[in-house]
């Protein structure tokens, strides 16, 4: 049995607003007893009765107030109080074994934050217990229960700002998080820094995110949100290596499925597939779903296609995961080039979000599909998903997207105008400022046949190559049809070798492919026919099965033939 020290108490009391000198009434120290994560609150009672004393103590479940066990003796007058009391005490402390127990066993303690109102700290304990699952859509209601008992609960804001994230729902996780920064300075440090660290995140200032979760670890090493945080924002950063080393910290603190998702990707990125299995296949022991599209993944990079099918049949029917699943399997249909069958999985996504009111999902998926229709040539298509997606959800995520589709397929004046509210709207935006409108500016001078300047433009985005690229690899593939144009064969190679050199990055996504007809191109300018030639066979070798009316298929089926 574990007595809580009295800076213990102090700490609850400030997270209820209280002063640390307050009087424990019974209502307030089952608060202090619940906040604590203690099983049982102890209440004594002395009272005379003639020339004797009646020692009484009772033990109550913090959590519902129910008596656990219950002791009285009598003491022969006041110098046997002492002696009595300490018999009463070890009684009790007998009878509670099995009844704690019991509580520990089935008690989720609760998370230490700052608000009155201990029903809204319990829901937004749920919440982050569904969190912890990987269940964000279970988690929001929680969290919205919260905020509706305590307005000024920021943790609970702050943390529901994620949850909206994580389903892509990105402006109203932004609101939310906003909402939370505001309300920082009513809270404890801790809770400060994680609100901050959240909001950095958000504004795309990754580097004091990055500081803020920092200092979190450094103060607070053994909380477990401090580490995950920390190893979030070096995975934003591209910072794989130490990403791996917070995310392992924070899993030996307490395991969850985000965390494990987290690290199974790093994994991945960092070229090291084995080590990614292995923590997938432990976070599917505990049944940690989240970890089933890092699944998909290292299936594809391991030419798996029975895990991949797996994944999907799996997911079939589960509202949590079934879009991203479906989505997954869209992009591999179109790396081989089979543009009818991703344009059904693509459409089976769209809908499966719509289902489930995940608009900003929804959104995604149909600007995925505009991304390979753009390359493959189908403009038309591209832009009617585009379209489509900014009338679902029309978030700055989003819109940095269509802005990239726009500007790729010879809409310049949408894609600039677009790229100019962003800019403006998130002027300090890393990734928006750095990578992505770099991408889009010197997409619309491709189209304008100013390669040069479309190089100097895609400058500043050489820093954040591997962090930004996930899935996408943008930037080395405008510079290598940049060198393809300026007939410098030789440089536009080594930036479609980039797409072979990460493909725990890159994944499933169709340009990976393309990187093989960007590579026969580039040595056909090199005047190396044999190079050629067998880039261009690798490239239809995984297209075998390709719809034959691509517009890039043909056209690449159209220069293979001349190096014949």
């Amino acid at each position: 049995m574990r007595i809580i020290s009295e800076h213990q108490v102090v700490e609850a009391l400030g997270f209820i607003g209280q002063p640390v000198n307050a009087r424990l009434t019974n209502e307030l120290a089952r608060q202090v007893c619940e906040r604590t994560s203690s099983a049982a609150l102890i209440q004594g009672s002395i009272s005379s009765l003639g020339n004797q004393y009646v020692v009484g103590l009772k033990a109550i479940n913090c959590h519902n107030g129910d008596s656990l066990a219950n002791e009285q003796e009598t003491a022969d007058g006041k110098e046997q109080v002492l002696k009595t009391l300490s018999n009463a005490t070890a009684r009790l402390r007998s009878s509670l074994g099995e009844s704690l127990a019991t509580v520990q066993k089935y008690d989720v303690p609760l998370y230490e934050a700052t608000t009155p109102s201990l029903e809204a700290l319990r829901n937004f304990t749920q919440g982050k217990e569904a969190m912890r699952r990987g269940q964000n859509s279970e988690a929001v209601p929680y969290f919205q229960k919260a905020i509706e008992l305590d307005p000024n609960f920021a943790l609970a804001y702050s943390v529901l700002g994620v949850a909206y994230q994580n389903l892509g729902e990105v402006d109203r996780g932004s609101e939310n998080v906003r909402k939370a920064f505001e309300l920082r300075e009513r809270t404890s440090e801790r809770e400060r820094l994680i609100t901050e660290g959240y909001y950095y995140r958000d504004l795309g200032e990754l580097e004091k995110s990055l500081q803020a979760f920092q200092l979190l670890a450094k103060a607070y090493p053994n909380y477990v949100v401090a580490h995950h945080e920390a190893g979030a924002a070096f995975d934003d950063l591209g910072q794989f290596d130490h990403a791996i080393l917070e995310f392992q910290q924070a899993i030996r603190i307490t395991p969850s499925a985000n965390t494990y998702g987290y690290l199974a990707s790093a994994f991945l990125a960092a070229e090291r597939p084995d080590e990614a299995k292995a923590t997938i296949d432990q976070a599917l022991a505990q049944k940690f779903d989240v970890v089933r599209l890092n699944y998909y993944q290292w299936a594809f990079l391991a030419n798996d296609q029975g895990v991949m099918q797996q994944q999907l049949d799996w997911a079939t029917g589960n509202s949590e995961y079934e879009a991203y699943l479906l989505d997954a399997q869209s992009y591999t249909e179109a790396f081989h080039g089979r543009l009818r069958r991703a344009r059904e999985f693509s459409n089976r996504a769209v809908e499966s979000a719509k289902r489930n009111q995940l608009m900003g999902n929804a959104a995604g998926f149909h600007l995925n599909s505009a991304l390979y229709e753009v390359e493959f040539g189908n403009f038309l298509q591209a832009r009617e998903h585009t379209s489509a997606a900014l009338a679902l959800a029309p978030d700055r995520a989003n819109r940095a997207e269509a802005a990239f589709v726009l500007a790729r397929s010879g809409d310049s004046a949408r894609a600039e105008k677009l790229a100019g509210e962003l800019q403006q709207k998130w002027p300090t935006s890393l990734p928006l400022n750095t990578y992505v409108l770099p991408c889009v500016r010197a997409s619309i001078q491709l189209q304008r046949d100013n390669a040069s300047k479309a190089l100097d433009l895609l400058e500043p985005a050489k820093a954040y190559e591997l962090a930004f690229s996930a899935g996408g690899f943008y930037a080395p593939y405008l510079r290598g049809e940049a060198y393809l144009a300026l007939h410098k064969p030789s440089e536009a190679a080594a930036e479609f070798q980039k797409f072979f050199e990460y493909k725990g990055i890159v994944l499933n996504d169709p340009k990976s492919a393309l990187a093989h007809l960007g590579l026969g191109r580039a040595y056909t300018l090199e005047g190396d026919t044999a190079k050629a030639r067998a880039a261009y066979q690798d490239f239809l070798a995984l297209w075998k099965d390709a719809d034959p009316d691509i517009p890039i298929l043909k056209q690449a089926k159209a220069e293979y033939a001349k190096l014949q």
